[in-house]
């Protein structure tokens, strides 16, 4: 991943904002009979950290995303091909409230993460080749958490502790594709 934070001194209300581009690749097999899947996976994304006041702050991303697969599949004595691409679009947003007494600080975190990713539709090359709609993701994810800071456990820095309530939405099943 390359990118970092920068400090825009010309505009009072970004504090700090910066970039980042991710590249990541992945082989994963399914099962033992040969079958699996290689993917590339390239996304770009922009953040944004601004205090509110001392105590308040507030964070933001916004991403996009391109997706590369490769699939194989055997099913007997025949071997099945196919390539799949996907785009995605990602954000999250972040809000937090710093309590502070001498050496102690107490940070509850609520945030929000929303993504949409498209599949293509595809069709297997091979005998018995199986055919797969367009497939649309939807993802959300409320999280609540608690940053807490003490002097006195100083070797521990910080305790997080996160609770989260998650919901994933799909359009069509994603367990078809591995269990036909």
């Amino acid at each position: 991943m390359w990118g970092g934070p920068y400090t825009c001194a010309w505009l009072q209300i970004i504090q700090q904002f910066g970039f980042a581009f991710q590249f990541s690749q992945s082989d994963t097999d399914v099962g033992t009979s040969g079958t699996g899947i290689d993917s590339k996976n390239y996304n770009l994304s922009v953040y944004r950290t601004r205090p509110l006041n001392d105590d308040n702050f507030i964070e933001g991303l916004l991403g996009i995303g391109s997706i590369d697969s490769e699939l194989l599949r055997k099913s007997g004595s025949n071997t099945l091909t196919a390539s799949r691409d996907g785009t995605q679009i990602f954000g999250s947003i972040n809000y937090g409230k710093t309590f502070s007494k001498k050496d102690f600080s107490l940070t509850p975190i609520g945030r929000i993460d929303l993504g949409y990713t498209e599949l293509d539709a595809y069709t297997e090359i091979g005998t018995d080749a199986l055919s797969y709609d367009k497939q649309n993701v939807e993802s959300g994810l409320a999280s609540l958490g608690l940053e807490i800071n003490d002097i006195i456990f100083s070797w521990l820095s910080k305790l997080v502790s996160m609770y989260t309530i998650a919901k994933t939405k799909t359009n069509n099943e994603i367990k078809k594709v591995f269990l036909e």
